[in-house]
């Protein structure tokens, strides 16, 4: 694990004496350092050591720029007075704003007053915000609240607030913020990191940077035990900031993390707490006599039975010892043996023995079903040619790409006859597409649950509808972009046609994948999914059909009337003109 723990001084991350310490050999500890922190495998590691190299730098130049004046002031007085001392030389390079600000942070450790300390903090960072922009500024507020802090995470965590640390991370760092989170873990204080979690998903428009996407899974990591839904959150905003190696490096612990946050859900707080300490860190050496662990076992038998689906989890996390005094607790309050943990799974409850036979019959049943209604689906799709025409017959206007289309996809049962092969079909492909490269649900889930986040507030409609839609298209555009600089370009287009064939995708979503398809790939590679999409129900239909008329519009001079792909186009144009 490459998180943080307490707050190191850019020296310890260094491995150097401040008293001592050259340029040099700051540049020497910073080049060995990056060789076992690269920023592809470690980048929360590289940016702690690029960090610490900043901040060294800037220390010892001004501590060489203060020695230098203080040499050339007393130069005719060297003899009769001696050298002030580091300190007080770097304090009289620093601006007045600045020290002002420090000694006031001072006096409030001293008189040991967090409310004070955290109208020092906020008034420290505003001098150097005035004194400096942008990362400069928030290096600046880094370098002066180590020096006031003495590099104690948990003097920074206790002054420090909330909007700071947004605007550190705007600037593409996030030292303090690490820092932070180090404290809050130690201290079991959850409520801190949701806040902050909370507020990053707020921001989450002006946070683009790595740096913030692995603050938010950090947060995710502690907070999916107690808050499965706000680390669910954490993990799709990261996931498109994130590399490759970093997503599967980290993203598997995290979700575990928040499916057992889902399975402890319901738990009363003091057991939450107790089972969440327990399971983030097996390794430490626990007493699983103490009365905590004893008052688990009470309140296991008491609210939670046998039928739980989380024992085979705890027999894999606590001793043998404490889980048989588990298993007696429980066969004594039940009246029997409580061997069924031994084959339980997680998320799996135990079958009732008298209905496998029938839950076999049944699927043995459905999957006659599946193959056979899947091979018909393939064969009419084989035999047939051309596509299938709506019944309307009065010509509309082409209007707009899409209008707001219903929440609910229409079900194959209701679809007109022509278009309920069609449909299978699409689902069929969409499941082969997601059986062969799971990494595509990633992005399916992440762009639903966009969709259903923007719902809510598309449906009041109202003066700014227009303005929602336009927004809520624009961010689409924009993950559906950033999946071809992330993914190979297999798998975006994979990503692409899955997004066109399922039918939980909403329309709007389908029309930026049909406009990315048209400015990106070629017109042989995209043309045989549109018209096997085009199958899928009459909405869709006339959607491809809309992108079909733009396509010929646009480019379609660069074809002959008498070109195969001409006529292929034409003949889903009439998809969107007969509506």
């Amino acid at each position: 694990m490459i998180f943080m723990q307490p707050m190191q001084s850019p020296w310890q991350i260094l491995n150097l004496d401040p008293d001592t310490a050259t340029e040099r050999e700051v540049k020497s500890a910073y080049a060995r350092l990056i060789k076992l922190h690269r920023p592809d495998t470690d980048p929360e590691g590289f940016q702690r050591v690029r960090e610490a190299y900043e901040i060294g730098l800037s220390l010892l130049r001004q501590r060489d720029q203060a020695s230098t004046s203080e040499d050339h002031a007393q130069a005719p007085a060297a003899e009769l007075a001696a050298d002030p001392a580091p300190e007080e030389a770097a304090s009289r390079s620093l601006p007045p704003a600045l020290i002002e600000a420090e000694l006031a942070c001072t006096q409030a450790q001293t008189a040991d007053d967090s409310a004070a300390l955290a109208k020092a903090i906020g008034a420290l960072f505003f001098a150097c915000r005035s004194l400096e922009t942008g990362r400069a500024a928030i290096q600046l507020w880094q370098e002066s609240l180590h020096r006031v802090t003495g590099g104690r995470s948990a003097l920074a965590a206790l002054g420090v607030t909330t909007p700071q640390l947004i605007a550190e991370m705007e600037a593409g760092s996030s030292m303090i913020a690490h820092a932070c989170i180090g404290h809050w873990e130690q201290a079991h204080d959850l409520a801190s990191m949701s806040h902050l979690g909370n507020e990053l998903l707020t921001h989450a428009s002006t946070l683009h940077s790595p740096e913030a996407a692995v603050v938010a899974l950090r947060l995710a990591m502690e907070c999916g035990f107690a808050f499965p839904k706000l680390a669910t959150n954490l993990i799709n905003y990261a996931f498109p900031h994130l590399d490759r190696e970093a997503r599967e490096r980290f993203l598997p612990q995290v979700e575990q993390q928040v499916r057992l946050g889902m399975l402890f859900t319901g738990f009363r707080d003091d057991q939450q707490a107790f089972w969440h300490q327990r399971l983030r860190r097996p390794q430490e050496d626990w007493n699983w006599n103490d009365p905590a662990s004893e008052a688990a076992i009470e309140y296991l038998v008491s609210a939670r039975g046998e039928t739980w689906e989380g024992y085979a989890i705890l027999k894999q996390a606590a001793p043998a010892e404490w889980f048989g005094r588990l298993e007696k607790a429980m066969s004594r309050q039940r009246g029997g043996v409580f061997s069924r943990w031994k084959t339980m799974k997680l998320g799996e409850p135990q079958p009732d023995k008298k209905k496998r036979s029938r839950v076999a019959l049944w699927v043995w049943i459905l999957a006659f079903l599946a193959f056979k209604f899947g091979f018909l689906a393939y064969e009419e799709i084989r035999k047939t040619s051309h596509l299938p025409v709506p019944a309307a017959t009065s010509a509309g206007s082409s209007g707009s790409w899409s209008t707001l289309p219903s929440k609910t996809p229409a079900e194959p049962s209701k679809l007109p006859a022509n278009y309920a092969l069609g449909n299978q079909a699409c689902l069929k492909r969409a499941m082969d597409l997601r059986l062969a490269n799971p990494a595509l649900d990633r992005w399916l889930d992440l762009l639903r649950t966009m969709q259903e986040n923007a719902w809510p507030e598309l449906a009041k409609g109202g003066k700014d509808e227009e303005k929602k839609l336009a927004s809520f298209r624009s961010e689409v555009r924009q993950l559906i972009a950033s999946i071809g600089r992330t993914e190979s370009e297999a798998t975006a287009r994979q990503v692409e046609e899955l997004l066109l064939m399922d039918s939980r995708v909403d329309h709007l979503i389908k029309e930026q994948v049909l406009m990315q398809q048209i400015d990106t790939q070629t017109l042989s590679h995209y043309l045989p999914q549109w018209e096997l999409a085009a199958r899928a129900s009459p909405q869709l239909s006339n959607l491809i059909g809309a992108a079909a008329h733009r396509f010929l519009e646009v480019q379609g001079n660069r074809l002959s009337s008498s070109d195969e792909d001409f006529q292929r186009l034409k003949r889903l144009e009439i998809m969107h003109t007969l509506r």
